[in-house]
Formats: structure tokens, sequence, C-alpha cells
């Protein structure tokens, strides 16, 4: 596959700037990479940098906080920005006629801040605020004291936020301090761009902003030692967060090429050992996921899951023994290869998207100094060996350095002594390989082959005779394949209640061609690619991604059998139980136990409680409103027979979309699925029901929920209802960004909540209108009120500036929806799924830039005129005289609301500074 031309250059001063020019794609990505970041702050600034780099948005010497926001959203993307351990990023992404505009207006905001007191003090606020939160959360909380252990006592074992202490102390002078020795290295800057833009404009425009810096050439920072150590918290959240993790190559040792190679074979994907070991095997977790964490003076390999109660030990053990087991025996020459074709492909197709490959070429400005060509990284990879892997794992191990960091229940968790012995044991007598100095010859398995110049054709759909729908979208890259059937949870009956999500775990489990674990294991390893799926309430997706033109055939008819055919057998759902040889009855480990371990993930988090509690007042009564993952005891219930009799009722052909986009023909996708399906029988399957918006007030308390999360939706629009442009171009006039209303007035001014947004949520037969905010429980009645106000201002003085705006955000939005062809397929997929037809790229820009300020008006009316859905998660023990029922709310929507007088004495605070 070829790439765009990548242009690297240097300014007077050393500023670099690398530009990837991609003609006709309308849009530019911008990324500004600076290097500094935790790493460079001693233990008393700790968070200082990132607070400089988030005050540097509240305003500059020509643009205020609204100002910056009003112009840059205007132009572009909002500006994100973001400090880790060596790098500050800032970026923006805008359409190709205003990226010069949008390029001085984030320029400003790196150069020129003025750091108010009053805007950084807010700040500080809202960096606390995370801070406490992310304390709160057991899976952020075990992450961070990973690092805090593994690196005790130094820089890059701080939070790069700091502590809300530290946050709070710092001074307006501190930070220009820190502004100034931030911009001091213009060698340490590099300036990207990629996008529909030439290389000579981007370098005016870099020259133009960023030429005039000058200042002396960065101090390297000190190597970082790996200290090793533990920490246990325990507490009753659903799961218990573990991270596992051992001292690992730096960024300039040789060995990262073998470490890299050993994450991806030993947990790159499903047909991985560590998802086949924790997941198919034992049910012990949803995702399986470890990291290879490379810094200039340091590395980490750290394998991060969570687990139920009473399961910390084995999870712990499994994963220690899979290692040792790779430290004792290696990988398989197959393996190695598969490992090798899953980064070289992952690594050409993450070119797809302009703001990643912009990402990827900084990288390697900053690290190499150049644009590392993709044959030279290949050849790397290509030398590695599996004495390689071997070596460096046992290394690893043999050091007996590790990191053990674990947030929640924790019985069964081993002991000190017992992880020592256990680590020490999987290489006791373990000789281990020397360095490789011959260059391998061995070649990756699946070499990409070199593929013609294609132009994007239009898409293409044909309906066969038993109704199943085809449609291909022939564009250059990889192929992407997926089926969309056409049921999802408001589909089923309360004793089904999460049976769609739970077939969608099974038909990964074998199919009558394809038997149990070898669907992941022949679309990972012979073909190379990747597969997953998702449940929403109204469809079931699989997809297959990253795959070649030639493995069309195979990858039709498997996701056909997976959708038509699956085995579902009980064994595969709940296990096979064993007997003891005392007679003790073990019972058997299944999907099912993996799909509590993602129910149990989704409990622990206050923002997928607020969302599900909000459907439940929405549509009360409905099976739209109950959750698409079901509850527990339903989950237990459930037998193969009940989900075969439900799959065979809903997964007919005539119910069901198949679609790829990629280098191939529409003839041919059509001849595939047509030989291989065209002869299913469709059936009468159920409509999908129409469900009655009602509405209602409730309030949930969690314990993880450090501050109240609100949400407040209206009746919206289905996905295919033409509204929907007016529905989501006002969700961006109200609550869409930095230039909100909601943002400017309810946030930054009246300083009631931490943020406040709104949204549009769609479905084939049903939407809502949503606002979510988080803010101190004693804000929410005023929040609320206030949010509502600006709602009932909207319709009488809405301007076409606000719209235009809208308008803009929305096209580069969809824009970057069709970047890459596995969400161009996704997009078309569900838009025949709703529309009965594809609805293209450019239809939905011109409809977007036809709406008027009248149909903006229209859309607020509608949502001001529904029955409000509200759902507060707040902190336990959250005084329920602060929480408005039913009747407040809807005198709030309709400004008949007035505050208590007993609560008029105090005016609202803004959030309590954690210090």
């Amino acid at each position: 596959m070829s790439h765009p031309t990548i242009k690297a250059s240097r300014l007077a001063n050393g500023v670099n700037v690398v530009t990837e020019e991609r003609a006709g794609t309308g849009k530019v990505s911008m990324q500004i990479y600076v290097k500094m970041g935790g790493v460079d702050e001693k233990a008393e600034e700790s968070g200082l940098t990132n607070l400089m780099q988030a005050a540097a948005q509240t305003g500059t010497t020509t643009r205020s906080r609204d100002q910056i926001a009003d112009e840059i959203e205007g132009k572009g993307s909002p500006i994100q920005s973001s400090t880790t351990m060596e790098t500050t990023v800032f970026e923006t992404s805008a359409l190709t006629r205003n990226a010069a505009d949008a390029f001085g207006v984030l320029a400003d905001v790196i150069i020129n801040p003025v750091f108010d007191p009053q805007e950084l003090e807010q700040t500080k606020d809202e960096i606390a605020q995370a801070i406490l939160q992310g304390q709160k959360n057991p899976s952020a909380a075990a992450g961070r004291k990973f690092w805090e252990t593994a690196f005790a006592g130094q820089s890059l074992g701080a939070n790069t936020a700091g502590t809300p202490e530290l946050v709070a102390s710092y001074t307006q002078a501190q930070v220009k301090q820190k502004h100034a020795e931030f911009l001091s290295h213009p060698e340490n800057i590099v300036i990207s761009f990629a996008g529909d833009i030439k290389p000579e404009d981007a370098e005016k425009l870099a020259a133009q902003w960023f030429g005039h810096l000058t200042g002396a050439k960065k101090q390297p920072v000190p190597a970082a030692a790996f200290t090793g150590g533990e920490y246990r918290e325990d507490n009753d959240s659903n799961q218990v967060n573990i991270n596992i993790g051992f001292k690992a190559p730096d960024a300039d040792d040789p060995d990262r090429y073998a470490m890299q190679l050993f994450r991806a074979a030993f947990s790159g994907g499903m047909s991985s050992p560590l998802f086949q070991e924790l997941r198919v095997k034992r049910g012990l977790v949803y995702t399986p996921m470890s990291d290879f964490a490379m810094f200039e003076k340091a590395g980490a390999f750290v394998v991060s899951n969570g687990t139920g109660k009473g399961k910390a030990g084995e999870l712990v053990t499994a994963v220690v023994d899979l290692l040792g087991k790779i430290a004792r025996e290696g990988v398989t020459q197959e393996e190695l290869d598969i490992a090798r074709e899953r980064i070289l492909r992952g690594s050409r197709n993450a070119r797809e998207r302009a703001s990643t490959s912009a990402g990827v070429n900084a990288a390697h400005i900053m690290k190499q100094g150049r644009p590392v060509p993709f044959e030279e990284f290949e050849q790397k990879m290509n030398n590695v060996t599996t004495d390689d892997i071997r070596r460096v794992v046992g290394k690893m191990l043999k050091e007996g350095e590790y990191v053990i960091s674990s947030v929640g229940p924790q019985d069964t968790m081993p002991t000190t002594q017992e992880l020592k012995d256990l680590v020490a044991k999987q290489v006791s007598g373990v000789d281990l390989p020397a360095p490789s100095t011959a260059k391998s010859s061995i070649k990756a398995t699946f070499a990409a082959k070199s593929q013609k110049t294609l132009t994007e054709q239009a898409p293409k759909v044909t309906t066969l005779k038993n109704g199943l729908k085809v449609f291909t979208i022939e564009r250059p890259g990889p192929l992407s394949i997926g089926g969309w059937v056409g049921a999802g949870s408001d589909h089923e009956t309360p004793e089904l209640n999460g049976a769609t999500h739970v077939n969608e775990h099974m038909m990964f489990r074998g199919t009558p061609s394809y038997p149990s674990g070898t669907i992941d294991k022949i679309v990972e390893g012979e073909m190379g690619g990747g597969l997953n799926a998702y449940t929403t309430n109204d469809k079931t997706v699989y997809y297959f991604y990253s795959m070649l033109p030639e493995h069309l055939e195979k990858s039709v008819d498997i996701i056909g059998e997976m959708i038509f055919k699956a085995d579902i057998k009980q064994t595969e759902l709940t296990g096979t139980p064993t007997t003891l040889p005392d007679g003790t009855i073990v019972p058997g480990k299944g999907e099912i136990e993996a799909v509590m371990e993602e129910y149990n993930m989704g409990n622990d988090s206050p923002g997928r409680i607020a969302y599900q509690t909000m459907m439940s007042q929405a549509y009360a009564g409905e099976t739209h409103g109950q959750t698409v993952i079901g509850t527990e005891p339903v989950l237990r219930a459930m037998t193969a027979d009940m989900l075969r009799a439900y799959r065979d009722e809903y997964y007919s052909p005539d119910n069901v979309i198949f679609g790829a986009a990629g280098p191939i023909k529409h003839e041919d996708f059509v001849k595939f699925v047509e030989e291989r399906f065209g002869d299913l029988e469709p059936t009468n399957f159920p409509p999908l029901p129409v469900p009655a918006y009602k509405g209602g007030t409730k309030a949930v308390e969690h314990k993880a929920a450090q501050m109240a999360m609100v949400m407040m939706s209206a009746e919206g629009a289905s996905s295919a209802d033409p509204e929907n442009y007016a529905l989501g171009a006002l969700a961006l006039i109200i609550g869409g960004g930095g230039s909100s209303r909601l943002n400017k007035e309810v946030v930054n001014h009246k300083r009631l909540a931490l943020f406040a947004g709104a949204d549009t949520t769609e479905f084939r037969n049903a939407g809502t209108f949503d606002f979510q905010a988080m803010a101190s429980p004693e804000n929410i009645k005023p929040l609320m009120n206030a949010i509502y106000a600006e709602l009932r201002r909207l319709p009488a003085d809405v301007t076409e500036e606000e719209l235009d705006k809208a308008k803009g955000m929305i096209e580069l939005g969809i824009r970057s929806s069709y970047e890459t062809n596995q969400s161009a397929a996704d997009n078309h997929g569900v838009d025949l799924q709703a529309a009965g037809q594809i609805v293209t790229m450019d239809e939905k820009i011109a409809a977007i830039n036809a709406l008027t300020l009248d149909d903006i008006r229209n859309a607020a009316k509608k949502v001001l005129a529904s029955n409000p859905s509200v759902a507060m998660v707040v902190p336990t023990g959250t005084a329920p005289a602060l929480l408005p029922d039913h009747n407040e709310v809807i005198k709030m929507r309709d400004g008949t609301w007035q505050q208590p007088k007993a609560a008029n004495t105090n005016k609202p605070k803004p959030p309590a500074n954690a210090a």
C-alpha cells in the first residue's frame, strides 16, 4: 500500500516541520509537539507543565477564552492538548479553506497565553477534581499506583497532573516561568501537518508563527531507575483491578523491537495466549490488556486487567505462568510471523487517518530526527528471532523486579512471598539464549502486495432474492468487511434481556465449519487481520478489518456462518464442570463469565450508570429502556437453547446486511455472498418495536462518584429522520465545545459545573437529545435551571454565525468519519439498515449546509416541549434536599422554578478546590 509523500524540514531556529500532503481530502490535521513533560519536572513542581498547557487555552494577549473557542470552532475542531511523561501536544483539525486561520489560533494559544489569575484558579479547580475522580475510579487508580510504585520517588513515577495540593499551590509567576522554559528550546518543537495542504504552505505557516523563537539546547533528562514493589488497596468495588509488570527496554535499547513483537504475540488479539487463557478458557476478564511503555531512559511491561471478587489469585497466577511459559519455551515461528504481520499491517493501516499519521510523523522527528521509512522499521522487525523473544521475557523475569498494584477486593490475592516465589520459579534453572548477531532472513508470512492506485467509487447496493442486502465501497487501503444484523436489546423480553449481546460473544465461539478456537486464529493468524463486534439497542455488527483483498471470500464465509449458523453450545456458554478426586464438582467457565466481567466493569462506572438510569426513565416499561448487557440474574439463567431460539427468530437473511470497503469489486462480493447464503430462506421476524417516550427523574448514589454526573434528555428523532441534522446542529450550538452557550455561561461564567455539554443519540425507531454535566451536588438544581434557561433563550437570539460554526464542525466530523475503510463501511451499513438506502458523505454535508435558523428554532422548541428524562449519579451520602424531583425539573424547563429562600443567602459555589 502506498502512502502520501512526507516532507520534513527545519526552520533556521531549529523548529522542525513535517508535512504529509493528502490532496483533495478537504481537511487538515495540525499538531504541535514539544519535548517537555512530567520527566522534566522536579518533585515540588509535579503537574506544573500540565497546568500550564491546560491554562494556555484560557486567554492570550489578543483573545479571551471565549474568543479562542469562538474562532477555533468557527474554523475547525476544538483545540485538544495534553501532557505526557515526555511530551506536550496541542492539536486541531480544520476544513482546508480554514486551515491557515485555525493554525493561527492554535499558535496564538501556545505562544501568547496570559494566564489570567482568575482563569488560572478555575483551571486548577478542574484539574484537582479530575485527579480526585481518577482516585475514585478503581481501574484508573490501579494504573496510577503502578507507575508510582515502579519508579518510586522519581519524576517518571509521578502523576503528570500532579497532586491536588501541589496544583492548588502554583502561582501565576510559576506558570509563566514554566511557559518561558517551554518555548526556550526550539529544536525540541515539532510542527506536523497531514491533509489537504502543500508542504511549502505548511512551512510558511510554521515560520510565520514559530520562526522567531530562540533558546539554548535542552539538557537531557536523567535515567530513571525501575524500583519495583507493591501497592494494595482493599475496597468494595465490583472488580479488583490488577496491574502486574516488570522492567523492560527503553526507547534506545535494540531489544525494544523484540519486546514489541513479544507484546503483539502475547496479547495482540483474540487468538493471543493472554486472551485465550484469561477470557476464553477461564472467563476471568472482559478485555485482557498489556502494554509496553518505552521512554527515553526507561521502559516497563505491564498486564492490566479487572476481574471479579475472589478471582484475583487465579488471575495473577495465570498471567505469571503465561510469561514463564514463554521464557522457558518461547513462541513458535508461526506465532512470531503472525505477531510481526499484526504490527506491520497495523503500522501501515494507521496511516488511513490523517490525525494519526500526523502524530506518527511528529514522533519520528522527535525521537529519531527524521521520517522513518516503513521499510526500515519492517527490516528491524524481520531481524527479530524466536530466541530474541524468549531472551527478553526471560531476562525480565530473571531480574525478579516486579510491580503489582491492586485496587479492589483483595481476597485471594497472593502474599508478597507467594508472588516472589511464583516469579522466581518461572525461570529457575532456565538458560537464556544469547543476543542474536546475524540478521534473520525470515520474511513475514503475509507481506503486503502492491496495489494499483484506486479512485474511490460510489457505493453500490444489491438485494438478493431472500432479502439479504449487499453493499460495497471500492476505495484504496485495507479491506474491511462486516455484517449488520437488525437485532438488538429492543427485541428482547425481560427473560431474555442481554441475549443479543451474549449471542454476539457466542458467535465467535464456533460454527459448523469453524470449530471453537479457530475463528480468531484464522482471521488473525492465516489472514493477518483483526475482528470484533458490537451490540446496541437495535443492531449487532460483526466486522473484520485490516484484511487483504484475497481474503474476501473466506471472510464472507466466516462472518456468514457466525451470523446464521453459530453453534451456540451450552459447554461454550457455561463451561464443562469437572469433578475433583475428592468428589467436589467445580463449575465450568464459559463465555458467560466474560460477559459478567463486562457487566461488573460497567457497574463500576458512574457514566455508564447515568446513561442507563436516564434510558430507564425515558422509556420506562419499554424494552428500549432496558440495558443492552442485561442483569445478573437473567444472564445467569440463560441457556444455549434460549439463545439459539432467539437467533433463529431474528438472524434472518432479510434482516441482515453484508458490506465491504476497500480494493474490491462489487460483483465479486455479491457473487461470494449469493453463492454461500443466497439460498437461505427469509422469515417473518417480528418488527422492531417503536418505543413510547415517557420521561421521569431518578437519582442513584455511587461509591465511585467524586462529583454528581447529571444527564437530562428529551425526545429526539430516529436515525433516518432528517430532523436529526437540526438537532445535531442545536446540540453543538448550545453544548458542543468551548464556544457553546453552556460552556460559556454555565461552566466559565456562572461556574456551576466542571463541564456541561449536549449531544444526540439516535436509533432506528427512537432518539434522544441529551445534556450532560458534572458538578458539585449543591449545584445540581441551579445547574439544571441554568441549562434550561439557555435553551429557552436560544430560539429568540440564535445567530447565523452560530449556525455557520455548527455547520463547519459537523462537516469536519463527517469527513473524519469516512477517513478509514472500517468507519466508512460502518457508516454505510448503519445508514442502509436505518434508511433502507446508502446516504453518502456528500449528501450528509449538503443536508447540513441547507439548515436554516428556523430549523434550529424548531429543534429547540421540540426539546422544550418534551417531558424531561433526568438521571443523577451522586456521591454516597448526598443530601436528598439537593436533588430535584420531577415536578421541580418541569418547572425548570418551563422557567417557573425559584431557588428556595433558605438557599438564596449562599450563591452556588464553584467546584471546591481539592486542597
